[in-house]
Parts: C-alpha cells; sequence; structure tokens
C-alpha cells in the first residue's frame, strides 16, 4: 500500500519553476549529493515540503500528497531522497541552504554553504598568495586602528596614505611590486570607505570619487576576483545606509558570485559580514521574521570562516558579526538604536543570550 502510493507521489507531485529559485549548476549539485546522506538522515521531508509549498516550489495538492504518504509509515529517508533528486532542478543551492535554514537546520545549512564555497577554488591556482599575506595584515591592523578610534582624523589620514601609494604604484616599473602596491591601495581604501560609514552618512556616499578609483584599481591587482569582492561589499552597504536595499541586495549578489572563485580568507569573512550589516540596515525598516532569519544565517556562515586566522583578527570580526546579531535579535539598529516596530520576545531573547557566547 505504502509503496504504490509512493510510486503515485513520485508520478503527480507537481513542482513550479521561478526565476526567483532557478536551478543547481553541475558544481552546487555535487555539493548537494556530497552531503546527500547527512541531509537525508537529518531532515524531516515534511517541514522542508511545508517551506517549499509556503514559498511557492510545491503545490498546494502536492505537499498533502507528501503528508499523507510519510501518514503511511514509509520511511521519510525515502521521502527525503525524492525531494533531493528534484530539488536541483527547482532552485539554487543558496536557496536551499536559506530553506535548511529556515526549517531549523541551522548547523547543515551553513556547512554546505561553506563547502560550496571553499570548494570551488581547487582547480583555481592563488595567485600571488605571499602578497596577500602583506595586504591582509595591512587592511587587519588599518581596520583595528579605525575602530578603536587610533586616527585624529581617520578619513584624511587614509587618504593621504593611500595617495602615497598610488603614486608608488604609478612609478613602479616591475609588475609584480605594481600589483603589490595596488593590492595595498585597495586595502587602505577599503578602509577610509569604512571610516566613512561609522558616521552613517547617507547622502549618497557611494557616489564619492573614492568609489570609481577603487574600480580603477581592481584590474591592476594581483587577484581580481578577491579585489572585486572588497569593492563590491562597499559599495553594498554604502547603498543600505542610504536605503537602497534592493541594489545593495543585487550588489552583494554579485559579490556572492565573484566568491565562488577564491578560497576562505580574511575578505570572504567581511563579505559575510557586510551581508549582515546590510540586513540590519533594512531591518530597521522592516522588522520582519524574514529579514531576521536571513541576517542570522549570513553570520552563522562567516564565523566558522575565522577559525584559520589568528586571536586579534578573531576577536575582532566576532565582536563585529555577534554585536550585529545580537542587536537584531534584540531589536537594535545599527546605530544601537531602539526599533520601535521590532517585537521582542522570550524566544529572540533566548537566542540572543545563545548567539552572545563565543564561537
Amino acid at each position: 500500500m505504502a509503496e504504490a502510493a509512493f510510486r503515485d507521489l513520485c508520478l503527480l507531485v507537481s513542482w513550479r519553476t521561478t526565476l526567483r529559485t532557478g536551478w543547481m549548476t553541475p558544481r552546487e549539485r555535487n555539493v548537494l549529493y556530497f552531503y546527500k546522506h547527512e541531509i537525508r538522515s537529518s531532515i524531516n521531508p515534511a517541514d522542508v515540503a511545508l517551506k517549499l509549498y509556503r514559498y511557492g516550489v510545491l503545490t498546494g495538492s502536492s505537499y498533502s500528497k507528501i503528508t499523507d504518504i510519510l501518514a503511511t509509515g514509509i520511511a521519510k529517508e525515502r521521502v527525503s531522497d525524492y525531494l533531493l533528486e528534484n530539488i536541483p532542478y527547482y532552485m539554487s543551492l543558496e536557496y536551499f541552504v536559506r530553506v535548511l535554514h529556515e526549517c531549523g537546520y541551522k548547523e547543515l545549512a551553513c556547512h554546505l554553504f561553506l563547502t560550496y564555497i571553499s570548494g570551488s577554488f581547487r582547480s583555481i591556482p592563488r595567485s600571488t598568495s605571499g602578497q596577500r599575506q602583506v595586504v591582509r595584515e595591512l587592511f587587519r591592523n588599518l581596520k583595528h586602528m579605525v575602530h578603536d578610534a587610533q586616527f585624529e582624523n581617520s578619513r584624511s589620514a587614509l587618504r593621504q596614505l593611500a595617495n602615497r601609494f598610488i603614486g608608488q604604484m604609478q612609478r613602479e616599473t616591475n609588475h609584480m611590486r605594481q600589483q603589490l602596491l595596488a593590492d595595498k591601495c585597495v586595502a587602505i581604501i577599503a578602509a577610509e570607505i569604512d571610516a566613512m560609514s561609522i558616521k552613517f552618512d547617507e547622502n549618497r556616499i557611494h557616489e564619492d570619487d573614492v568609489f570609481m578609483q577603487m574600480k580603477e584599481l581592481v584590474a591592476k591587482t594581483s587577484n581580481t576576483s578577491l579585489s572585486d569582492i572588497v569593492y563590491l561589499s562597499r559599495l553594498a552597504y554604502t547603498h543600505s545606509i542610504a536605503g537602497n536595499f534592493r541594489k545593495s541586495e543585487d550588489i552583494l549578489l554579485e559579490a556572492r558570485c565573484k566568491a565562488k572563485y577564491i578560497c576562505p580568507c580574511l575578505e570572504l569573512v567581511n563579505m559575510f559580514y557586510i551581508e549582515v550589516y546590510c540586513k540590519l540596515w533594512e531591518f530597521e525598516k522592516n522588522p520582519s521574521e524574514g529579514l531576521q532569519k536571513q541576517l542570522m544565517m549570513w553570520g552563522r556562515v562567516g564565523l566558522p570562516i575565522l577559525e584559520n586566522e589568528d586571536e586579534d583578527t578573531k576577536t575582532l570580526w566576532r565582536r563585529m558579526f555577534i554585536l550585529r546579531m545580537v542587536f537584531c535579535l534584540i531589536g537594535l539598529g545599527n546605530r544601537a538604536n531602539v526599533i520601535e516596530s521590532c517585537v521582542v520576545d522570550t524566544e529572540r531573547l533566548i537566542e540572543a543570550q545563545f548567539s552572545s557566547k563565543p564561537y
């Protein structure tokens, strides 16, 4: 009886293809199948099917068929297998990660996404990796100085430093040294933009000449995909500060596409932090449960990447991630302002208390 019903399920369940969900690339499917055993043994297919129905990926009658089949006593792993076989043709891996996260399978969702990011660079050589360490340390130190208010006038000091390195780069004739100087210039300008954003200036700072200068430098750096992520992330959060949330999300989507071609690194950590930062700006205007879940998901994706960093770097970025995550859960905005229309219940307070503990 159950077997016959399961065969009917495979024939009759209807899926809806939408532009919003898309489909998985071959590499995304490889990551999904790598985790297939863990997914099928961990998830309740009824929960996932319900979420897919609410998102309009499954029809109502198809969702009912799945729950009816499960009620016959057939092994849930069989239904999970069926879902996993079809999901790649109706949504991207990132979309499925969000579904898992919202169903409560948060750790599994983060593992899936991190494998996708970290596994994507295996066939791509890391360019000038020795230089990147020097640049990483420069960026980290400047970030510390900006956040700890060690500059009397941070923007002025960083502008002078950027101009000095740009002058050196323009005079340099050795190609490798020129790339290193371009890398340093991008790191300095990124810190300069961070210093600008701390003032929460909503007056179209994304149109500042510093962004045009940074974009021109990207092509001269040792790893243009990495430099593009730095540039796009900054551009996204300045649009968020100005309230241009759709534009910000489009830019972050472009940054995530670039991230598929780099290995886990501090720049990637910072990209995920900016995802959290931008979502909190949007959450201030529209404190919805959906935005809160997205913010928490990006935080949980970004934090594990820090494990390969030194303790000072971990401390700085953990503090930034956890602060924004806790702010969102207790109804505070990026400026620690109270979000009047945000309802904070006991469940959110407990999650905030748990999230504030060291990872």
